[in-house]
């Protein structure tokens, strides 16, 4: 949340105004590069951000929702990936880290059936391959 309020900052205004905030404070100065990481962590921290709140709600959180979130969050990882300059790294150790956490879990036939009958999901967010 602080790496994307500074984000928004930046985006918001301009890049002028984060650096003069930092003076202020006596911090140092945003490099461009700096600049652009800060970009691309927003872009590929959020999705992971938004999973992890709708994984962790007390209400309306079923077991049908997991596998279907694991996929879109890693889905939309992938997709982010090639785009990247600076958070490519970033994106492959979060992956990663989903298929050691999660991946044998896909396998598992209740966990499939409850997000299958799960009327928000149902079959959209299967691939081709695991329809088959």
């Amino acid at each position: 949340m602080a790496v994307a309020k500074i984000h928004s900052i930046i985006e918001n205004q301009t890049e002028s105004v984060l650096n003069s905030l930092c003076k202020k404070l006596g911090l140092p100065v945003f490099r461009p590069n700096e600049v652009n990481f800060v970009s691309e962590y927003v872009k590929v921290m959020q999705p992971v951000a938004k999973s992890l709140d709708t994984l962790q709600a007390e209400m309306q959180c079923f077991v049908g929702i997991l596998l279907p979130t694991v996929a879109s969050l890693r889905t939309r990882l992938e997709q982010l990936k090639v785009t990247l300059r600076y958070a490519g790294p970033l994106a492959d150790a979060l992956l990663e880290g989903l298929q050691q956490r999660f991946g044998h879990l896909e396998q598992r036939q209740d966990l499939l059936q409850a997000s299958v009958s799960h009327p928000q999901f149902k079959l959209r967010w299967l691939t081709q391959n695991q329809l088959r």
